[in-house]
């Protein structure tokens, strides 16, 4: 449980950091970094990396044979939602241009690199 606290405490100021710097080089860099991309962006991302560490954490819990399973599960859902979001933000709102664009994956590897490393980390401390 306390683990648990710890990543959600780290994603939520992982966010934060995500939106305060999108937002400073928003105001330095207007033509570069879109604002309404950033506020739909992150907590999208914000939202489907609690879920994919929610249902890590709770594998262990109930059934820890199927600890593997539920973190392959995880890793999954936390994939195909990010591709269902990127299909949404490209194709139907149309958003473009190349600022948006590597905003969006800036902020993708950020949020996959956490998820992964918390998982990482609560799997090596866990044998």
């Amino acid at each position: 449980m306390k683990r648990n606290l710890k990543s959600l405490s780290l994603l939520i100021l992982l966010s934060l950091t995500f939106l305060f710097t999108g937002l400073s080089a928003s105001y330095l860099f207007p033509s570069y970094v879109n604002r309404e991309s950033l506020l739909i962006m992150v907590p999208v991302f914000f939202f489907i990396a609690a879920l994919s560490l929610a249902i890590f954490f709770n594998a262990g819990r109930r059934d820890p044979d199927q600890k593997i399973v539920r973190t392959f599960v995880a890793l999954s859902l936390k994939t195909i939602l990010c591709l269902a979001f990127a299909l949404i933000f490209f194709l139907v709102l149309k958003k473009k241009d190349s600022g948006t664009v590597i905003l969006f994956f800036i902020i993708y590897l950020g949020f996959t690199l956490f998820v992964v490393f918390s998982m990482l980390n609560t799997l090596k401390k866990s044998h």
